[in-house]
């Protein structure tokens, strides 16, 4: 069958491995949390040190 799902006894896994792979739905979904996460963190990373520009003070 085409796209088949194994089990997680059926893989054999240890350590990262079992987290982390391309054979399970579980290790799929772990993949793209972990992606998706990076992201999130990223931006946020990035809003929280963004630096404001001081006020221009105009004089008449």
């Amino acid at each position: 069958m085409a796209g088949g799902f194994l089990s997680e006894a059926e893989t054999g896994f240890t350590g990262m491995k079992y987290y982390f792979n391309s054979y399970t739905r579980r290790g799929r979904f772990n993949c793209v949390a972990a992606v998706y996460g990076t992201i999130v963190g990223a931006v946020l990373l990035k809003k929280m040190t963004k630096k404001k520009k001081p006020a221009e003070v105009k004089c008449d």
